[in-house]
């Protein structure tokens, strides 16, 4: 997925059901993820680092109510 990492606001962590913060921009998720996996068509994305960690999170998150649907590591 392309787009660029954003950095994890201090004291937030990605659990399912949280809300993201609305300083967070979320973004559509690539036709090509849609295509293949129908489900998550419905549901924005973005990819959290935090600070002194070496992974990335991806987060699914419903636009509407910003909470986290799915928390995915790679």
């Amino acid at each position: 997925m392309r787009g660029r990492s954003k950095l994890a606001p201090p004291g937030f962590m990605a659990r399912v059901g949280e809300i993201v913060p609305s300083k967070i921009n979320l973004a559509a998720l690539p036709t090509s993820t849609t295509d293949l996996v129908s489900t998550v068509k419905d549901y924005n994305y973005v990819v959290l680092y935090y600070f002194a960690m070496v992974t990335n999170e991806v987060l699914l998150v419903d636009p509407d109510s910003r909470k986290i649907v799915a928390v995915i590591v790679p």
